[in-house]
């Protein structure tokens, strides 16, 4: 189950890296073009000059490839530093969920062998949450097994206490009967 849970956890970093870099290479281009135009055609670079000599009216493509150089360098770094961070709390939350479900596969293993005095713990984050709610139902079906067990135990010992009266008289009839001290008759 960790390993699930650290997969899916990572899958959906994956998707969401994948559909950054998508997204923002063409969206900050979009974003990126019409200030540069802007700022290019304004007062301050007025009869400015291209390298073919001819006045700058659109973008130059070199400015534009490094934007879109400094773009992916920024965005690779900030995903490779998210993949970090999500490979790290994925780790954490998926420990968070399969500790507890490990601690009552134990427990479930030891009342199979008779231990019906076993409980769960329940940790203080999960106390309102399924794992809670299981680790209380639980601790419940145990104290009901460990009662249960209880009260057959008692029955066994007050059956066999009933019935040793009876078959102590018994066994005294028929000792009497073989050792010929209690005379044989219809009635007996």
């Amino acid at each position: 189950l960790r390993v699930k849970l650290f997969l899916s956890h990572n899958l959906a970093v994956a998707l969401a890296v994948v559909t950054l870099l998508v997204a923002g290479g063409a969206i900050a281009q979009i974003f990126f073009a019409a200030p540069m135009a802007r700022m290019m055609a304004g007062p301050g670079m007025a009869g400015m000059m291209g390298r073919s000599g001819m006045p700058v009216s659109a973008l130059d493509p070199d400015v534009v490839a490094a934007f879109r150089a400094a773009l992916v360098e920024t965005l690779v770094s900030a995903v490779a530093l998210a993949i970090l961070v999500a490979l790290g709390v994925s780790l954490v939350v998926s420990g968070q969920i399969v500790r507890p479900l490990q601690r009552m596969l134990a427990a479930t293993r030891r009342i199979a062998a008779g231990q019906y005095a076993e409980r769960v713990p329940i940790e203080p984050a999960n106390a309102g949450d399924e794992l809670g709610q299981l680790a209380t139902s639980f601790n419940a079906m145990a104290e009901s097994l460990e009662q249960t067990e209880q009260r057959r135990r008692e029955l066994i010992g007050d059956v066999a206490h009933e019935l040793r009266t009876p078959i102590s008289t018994l066994e005294g009839y028929l000792e009497g009967l073989l050792d010929g001290v209690v005379e044989p008759s219809a009635e007996v």
